[in-house]
C-alpha cells in the first residue's frame, strides 16, 4: 500500500480520536 497515505489516515484517525476522547494514542 501507500505509506504516505497510510500516515496521513493515522494522523487523522489519532487526532478525531484525541479529539474525541481526550487520550493521546498517536503523537
Amino acid at each position: 500500500g501507500d505509506i504516505t497515505s497510510g500516515k496521513i489516515v493515522t494522523s487523522l484517525l489519532g487526532d478525531f480520536i484525541r479529539k474525541s476522547s481526550g487520550l493521546v494514542f498517536y503523537p
